[in-house]
This record gives structure tokens, C-alpha cells and sequence, in this order.
């Protein structure tokens, strides 16, 4: 799955906690670039965080308990770093704050090791990112063809949709295809309406 796929799913909601594996070197590029995506996604109180301990991480989460957090920069935690972050674990999620371990593969195996509570409160969330930029046109182009077959519609409609922040507006589809369209200004601020 590349990032903005994954920024997509993730700002739908709701979520708690997930791991986003990176492959590349640049774990904290690809962390720096999904909270971006994220914000245009309309996301809000997110923080980006880097952090060098589980105490780091802790402290974070109780100075802003209602943000969400995309958090990197494990790789220098030591088994008992990854001890502590487990036995935190339920403080890192509270309310409707979703964290966000942002790792490199071999973070990811360390966790698994040294965190095993934690692993498995992630493991029905844990994603493999491809740290993708810009798209190409026919790229760009793909995906929006895709949209539109997927749900019958044209751009415009699909604007329509947005715009009158309809129901069928709330599927994270619609917040790729506006930023695809270059429309993501429909996006910030604007809940969509429920009926009921």
C-alpha cells in the first residue's frame, strides 16, 4: 500500500493504534510525510513526534491527551525501552487519540520481541508503506479512473458529493479523489453530515 492509500484509511477512522512499517532508510520522512497527509485529509490534533525513550513517548501522550500522535525515531530504544512502552501501552490510547508507530522493519522486530502486549494490541493494524511522492499523470490518472468506476460517478458528482457533505462523502475514497482532483480545500474543516 503506498502512503497517501494509508493516510486515507487511517484518517476515515476510527483507530487506536497502528504500526506503519517503512522499508526505506527514512523512517522519519516517510512519519513527517503521512502527517502532512494526514492534515489534508482534513485530520485534526495530530502531532508529530520523534522520540529517543519510552518515557519521551509517555510524557508526550499526557501533555496532549486528546491529540493524536505519529510517532518514530525507535531506533535506538534497548529491550527495556520496548519493555516499558509495553507495560504503557494502555495510556498511549485514550478517548478517540489514535497513536501511530511509524517503524523500519527491524523496529517492527524488536517490538515483536521485547513488546509482545503491544504487538498484539497492533497486529490487526501493522501496514507496509511504500514511501511514495508525487504521482505521474497516468498514475494520477489510474487512480481516478478507479474511483470512478468504483462508485459510479463522475468528478463532478463526486465533488457534488463533498461539497454537500452527503453520507457517501464519509468514505476515504472521496478524500483521494478531491486531493487528486486538486480539491482538497473541500476537505479541511468540513465534517460531512450524518443523517439521524
Amino acid at each position: 500500500m503506498d502512503r497517501w492509500e494509508l493516510a486515507a484509511r487511517l484518517a476515515a477512522g476510527p483507530l487506536l493504534a497502528a504500526a506503519v512499517v517503512a522499508d526505506d532508510a527514512s523512517v522519519g520522512d516517510v512519519a513527517i510525510k503521512l502527517d502532512a497527509d494526514l492534515r489534508l485529509l482534513g485530520a485534526r490534533d495530530v502531532r508529530l513526534v520523534s522520540t529517543s525513550s519510552a518515557r519521551e513517548l509517555e510524557d508526550a501522550v499526557a501533555a496532549e491527551p486528546a491529540t493524536s500522535l505519529v510517532v518514530h525515531g525507535f531506533g535506538a530504544f534497548a529491550p527495556n525501552e520496548w519493555a516499558r512502552l509495553d507495560r504503557a501501552r494502555t495510556r498511549l490510547a485514550h478517548g478517540d487519540r489514535a497513536v501511530l508507530f511509524v517503524l523500519h522493519p527491524a523496529e517492527l522486530k524488536a517490538l515483536l520481541r521485547f513488546a509482545p502486549n503491544l504487538a498484539s494490541w497492533l497486529a490487526t493494524e501493522t501496514h507496509h508503506v511504500v514511501n511514495s511522492d508525487a504521482l505521474t499523470a497516468d498514475e494520477r490518472e489510474a487512480r481516478l479512473m478507479r474511483l470512478r468506476e468504483k462508485h459510479g460517478l463522475c468528478d463532478e458528482e463526486a465533488v457534488r458529493y463533498v461539497e454537500q457533505r452527503t453520507e457517501q462523502a464519509l468514505d476515504p475514497d472521496f478524500g483521494e479523489w478531491m486531493v487528486l482532483l486538486g480539491r482538497g480545500d473541500l476537505l479541511r474543516g468540513k465534517a460531512v453530515a450524518r443523517d439521524g
